[in-house]
């Protein structure tokens, strides 16, 4: 064997999708990168025949000559996977901003945080990536933030003025595995981070974001994972300011579905 990729597909609510994960690739020493092009055109023929038409592979950030492989072959890159170590960066003491209460989410805030849960996929929606998530799934979204009130396996922190949630942060430890390929021991995962748009500009995200990296050191963790949309522009220019290094890329094609017909 000199090469393999490993995929799988499924149905999205924006429609059926193929995924090579991280583990789903690798090249032999002394390979060229345009064997992933080959094993890709095989791999992608089959999700094509189905009705496949969203392809999306996750790809080491170390795997320069893969990824500029896969540009050749018509992917983008739509997702960045980060590190940051918590041992070594500095960590400052930050204020609250003005007329605002950073606090921990308790079971009384289930409300406060599924006010919030519309928050990302409404900026995921803007211009420039356009993202749609129906309106079938709103309720469900709503219900899955408010429960993490009284999930014990989450550290939540709210940021409210008087009696109205206007930003949130939520960690929890990442399990390792054979295909967490991102988990060392010890690392916490930055899972949901938020500020209301009328609320951005006044240091909310900040202060949030470096009180909760603060906590999960003082818990013992010694690294802090996260991953962003790369066209959500606030949080692909937020999250590097704090020192989170890419580690991994998804790189995604869109398929026009127009294919099934017109080959003949």
């Amino acid at each position: 064997m000199v090469a393999y990729l490993l995929g799988e597909h499924l149905v999205q609510p924006w429609g059926r999708c193929g995924y090579v994960y991280l583990p789903g690739y690798a090249i032999a020493g002394g390979e060229g990168p345009d064997i992933i092009q080959d094993l890709y055109a095989l791999l992608g023929e089959e999700w094509v025949k189905k009705g496949v038409f969203n392809h999306s592979l996750y790809i080491s950030a170390a795997d320069n000559q893969i990824i500029a492989a896969l540009f050749d072959a018509g992917f983008g890159k739509e997702r960045v996977d980060a590190l940051l170590d918590l041992r070594t960066i500095a960590i400052p003491e930050v204020e609250d901003p003005w007329g605002i209460t950073i606090r921990k989410a308790g079971p009384d805030d289930r409300e406060h945080l599924g006010n919030l849960s519309d928050v990302i996929f409404r900026v995921l929606a803007e211009a420039p990536y356009w993202h749609p998530t129906v309106q079938e799934d709103w309720e469900e979204l709503r219900e899955g933030w408010s429960e993490l009130a009284d999930d014990k396996d989450w550290t939540v922190t709210l940021a409210l003025e008087g009696d109205q949630a206007l930003g949130v942060i939520g960690f929890h430890e990442e399990a390792e595995g054979a295909d967490k390929m991102l988990a060392s021991p010890r690392t916490v995962y930055l899972s949901v981070a938020a500020t209301k748009s009328a609320a951005r500009g006044r240091g909310i995200g900040t202060a949030l974001s470096w009180k909760g990296l603060r906590k999960a050191r003082q818990d013992g963790f010694d690294f802090c994972y996260t991953n962003w949309i790369s066209p959500n522009l606030l949080a692909a220019r937020h999250w590097p300011r704090y020192g989170f290094q890419d580690v991994s890329y998804r790189l995604t094609k869109k398929i026009n579905p127009m294919i099934s017909w017109t080959r003949g």
